[in-house]
């Protein structure tokens, strides 16, 4: 698959909603190097903080296009994924020392109210309230990975070698799982 544009990124979108993750490989593959490259010449990264980065930018853009929260891109496919990468790195790295704005991607994060809130991001008293609740209703495997993964910021492979997972695939696995559970459980208090 090469830079997908017009008919090819509908063509990505529905595949994607439908379940196809055989494109989401593509992507991830076709983009990574580029992502480091770009990613590290802005922000004082190491390379686990960008590959951590780059994950969640994948998964976040999966999540999106399968809950059809994307149904249409206003930038390119790359341009999505490094800005909400680049994110990412911003708020795992609040002290940075060096950052340089200066491409489409770095306007799109800059002016785009699309790239102003993520989840994850400190939410509100009550959303907090809400969270910590349906946190406590997840299985105590959940409750542990998402507290070390997302509360004590720890990498994939940190989690695979305390959990001895047998490849950072499978744990990626489990935290999607547990993931769409709690946004399930997040979902089902917010209908009440």
């Amino acid at each position: 698959m090469k830079n997908p544009e017009g008919a090819e990124i509908e063509a990505l979108l529905q595949a994607l909603a439908e379940g196809r993750t055989e494109w989401l490989d593509q992507l991830y593959a076709q983009h990574r190097e580029g992502f480091f490259r770009w990613a590290g010449r802005r922000f004082d990264s190491s390379r686990q903080d960008l590959e951590d980065a780059w994950q969640e930018a994948v998964f976040a853009f999966y999540q999106q296009v399968a809950s059809r929260n994307i149904t249409a891109l206003r930038y390119s496919v790359r341009s999505w994924l490094f800005a909400v990468g680049a994110r990412r790195l911003l708020n795992y790295h609040r002290k940075m020392r060096r950052v340089l704005w200066k491409d489409e991607i770095d306007e799109a994060l800059l002016h785009d109210p699309v790239f102003q809130h993520f989840p994850g991001e400190e939410p509100l008293a009550d959303e907090r309230a809400g969270l910590l609740s349906a946190i406590q209703e997840l299985s105590p495997q959940c409750r542990v990975l998402l507290r070390e993964r997302f509360f004590l910021e720890k990498s994939i492979a940190e989690i695979q070698q305390l959990f001895d997972y047998q490849s950072a695939n499978a744990l990626s696995v489990s935290l999607s799982r547990c993931l769409g559970r709690l946004k399930e459980m997040l979902r089902a208090k917010a209908r009440i």
